[in-house]
């Protein structure tokens, strides 16, 4: 789910958060509750296995990221908002006592990832993500990444054919039968999404200025926020990353030699 603050315009293209300021040195993670285990530090983790789980109903999360940052994006993943019902809000503060808000979800419905989007960049030291909003979760919430930065915002479109991530399970069955023929059961060996978006057509001239940092990560096969466009698709945002056995990110030159297509493979965490 993608929110904008202040009335902001949803975009139309594509976007991609990849370069995490959660993640450089000297960044400091506290919250207002937490469960014995679950450091709330490991939402600074790429992967999505660790998590940070709230020690009651009414919790916040709290980033410091030591000094201001330019950031436009703030986005969570690998959570149980949907399971627990809760609601979510995010703000931002220079100085930990005045703080401004991005955007207040409703009562979310499913464990998808959920960014929260400015019109421009802000300047910002700490965020905060609050789950203390009525009516409160059922549950204690869980986070397993988050992430603030500046995105990258592609200035094509998607072309078709193109699958939604609702709809691009990939689910991994072995199913078993006996010598005679009868059903034993199922075992589900892997349960994950598989998204194919294809962008067509980018200026050249943009590729040339700004895909260098995106394609050489993208290429290590590390973990990003993809939108394919927020105005269409609202509700589709994945944390992916480049699948097993895909190629690498190469830009086509299409006729003329002005625009560029590329294309990406992204396995994708699905609840």
């Amino acid at each position: 789910m993608i929110l904008f603050h202040a009335g902001m315009a949803a975009p139309a293209t594509p976007f991609a958060l990849f370069r995490n300021l959660f993640t450089d040195p000297g960044v400091s993670f506290s919250a207002s509750s937490t469960a014995a285990g679950f450091d709330p530090s490991s939402v600074a983790a790429e992967n999505t296995y660790q998590e940070w789980k709230a020690g009651s109903t009414a919790a916040s999360l709290t980033v410091d990221m030591g000094s201001a940052k330019s950031l436009d994006t703030v986005a969570l993943a690998a959570n149980n908002f949907g399971t627990v019902g809760a609601r979510v809000q995010a703000q931002y503060s220079l100085d930990a006592v005045s703080w401004t808000t991005l955007a207040t979800s409703a009562t979310l419905v499913r464990n998808w990832p959920l960014a929260v989007l400015t019109a421009a960049p802000v300047s910002a030291r700490y965020i905060r993500f609050n789950f203390d909003q009525t009516p409160l979760p059922s549950a204690p919430v869980t986070v397993g990444v988050a992430a603030a930065g500046l995105r990258l915002d592609f200035p094509g479109w998607l072309a078709p054919d193109f699958t939604r991530p609702a709809d691009a399970a990939v689910i991994e069955a072995q199913p078993s039968t006996s010598l005679e023929g009868q059903y034993l059961g199922t075992i589900i060996r892997r349960k994950a999404g598989r998204l194919s978006p294809r962008l067509s057509p980018l200026p050249r001239a943009w590729v040339d200025a700004n895909l260098a940092a995106f394609r050489a990560y993208y290429d290590e096969a590390r973990p990003f926020f993809f939108a394919p466009g927020p105005s269409a698709f609202p509700d589709d945002l994945v944390y992916g990353w480049r699948g097993a056995g895909t190629s690498e990110l190469r830009p086509v030159i299409q006729s003329g030699g002005r625009a560029v297509s590329i294309g990406m493979e992204l396995d994708f965490h699905a609840a």
